[in-house]
């Protein structure tokens, strides 16, 4: 009887969307919907991470260890953020990893491993390459108007009505063209995040067009793999089927 009580609890879970059983996309991890990161925090434990599903009722439960596990699997490999295993996240003999794959036995809800956010981990890593992310001193340069800035860039030049002049742009729009999907990564690397690094407000559209020709798309790709992923990210979408080779 309590196994029947558990399965029907179960299945209104996942009516009412409240269970996770599949997948989870890790970019949902940094939403607003979930929380899981403060916007004052750089790191959180993955002991903390398991918990704090169980913890807060505004959000899914998750239906298996395996789901959260896949979706850090899936966030470091796409380097949506970093994992670090160590005393702590940043500790000189800690292994901290990003952009490359780890195996869901790696990902254990325990103390001493953690998600570090995206930025945060790669500015670790190169720190840890002897590549300084620091800038030099400021300079004394004899007073002009082009001084050096205290945080090493060059100050904007005085015009004559006193105002400080732009020296960069002030808004750039791209437009991609039949950008293939082994390329998708590289162009959010490339074109996306050193915009957001630099302090714009960044945003996008993005047309998908998928054709399988004769072979067809399962349905549960589209529905629960992308949809559902979208959907976690707070995303709207617009969909057109062609269901001729369905």
């Amino acid at each position: 009887m309590a196994s029947r009580i558990d399965e029907r609890v179960a299945s209104t879970l996942r009516e009412a969307d409240r269970l996770l059983v599949g997948t989870l996309a890790p970019a949902a991890l940094l939403t607003d919907r979930f929380g899981v990161f403060p916007a004052d925090a750089e790191v959180v434990s993955l002991e903390d991470l398991r918990a704090y599903f169980a913890r807060h009722p505004h959000l899914p439960k998750l239906g298996s260890p395996a789901v959260l596990q896949n979706c850090v699997v899936r966030g470091v490999r796409e380097g949506v953020f970093g994992i670090a295993f160590g005393a702590s996240w940043n500790a000189p003999d800690s292994v901290l990893r990003i952009d490359t794959d780890v195996t869901p036995d790696e990902v254990q809800f325990q103390p001493g491993v953690y998600l570090v956010k995206a930025g945060v981990a790669r500015e670790e890593l190169l720190k840890r390459d002897g590549v300084t992310t620091s800038t030099p001193p400021r300079t004394p340069t004899g007073g002009t108007d082009r001084e050096i800035a205290g945080d090493g860039a060059v100050a904007p030049s005085v015009a004559p009505d006193g105002k400080k002049s732009k020296q960069g742009i002030a808004s750039v729009r791209l437009n991609i063209r039949n950008v293939p999907a082994d390329k998708m990564r590289d162009v959010i690397k490339v074109a996306i995040l050193p915009f957001a690094a630099s302090g714009a407000r960044v945003d996008t559209s993005v047309e998908v067009v998928a054709d399988a020709g004769d072979a067809g798309i399962p349905r549960e790709t589209l529905e629960l793999t992308v949809l559902e992923g979208l959907r976690q990210l707070g995303l709207e979408v617009d969909v057109e089927i062609d269901d001729r080779q369905v």
